[in-house]
């Protein structure tokens, strides 16, 4: 089922339902033409306890423009001494990391995506899993 969006022609004033993404002629003869509503930008994270000392992490983005992230530990008693940073272009894509954390209790996994395409405006997309109350909250994979 196609989406419709209310759009006032510019010659006439008539408002019309219109396709999103789409036009159509109204009676005055006028196109008139729906814009098309950008996809929502997505970041999933996922985060499980491979084996004692590892911890696989995974991020998953689309829509979402990056040149690169970075994925933080913080273990329990709280420290942040694990963390892996990488460069990759594009507004989708994803990856994994498997961390090796020596049998440390897993507090809180953040995973920030950067877009540095402009120095002096550097933004970022985060995702936490944990509650940073010195307990795991990851499960095995």
């Amino acid at each position: 089922m196609k989406d419709f969006a209310t759009v006032r022609c510019k010659q006439c004033n008539t408002p019309l339902q219109v396709p999103v993404g789409g036009k159509r002629l109204c009676a005055c003869g006028s196109w008139v033409a729906a814009a098309a509503v950008p996809p929502a930008p997505t970041m999933d994270i996922t985060a499980c306890r491979a084996s004692s000392d590892t911890v696989r992490v995974g991020v998953s983005w689309s829509h979402l423009p990056s040149t690169g992230g970075q994925i933080f530990i913080n273990t329990a008693p709280l420290e942040s001494k694990y963390d892996v940073v990488w460069n990759q272009k594009g507004k989708q894509g994803s990856r994994s990391e498997d961390i090796f954390i020596d049998g440390d209790i897993v507090d809180i996994v953040t995973v920030n995506l950067y877009n540095a395409k402009d120095p002096n405006n550097i933004t970022f997309e985060q995702r936490v899993i944990g509650d940073g109350n010195n307990v795991e909250e990851i499960l095995p994979c």
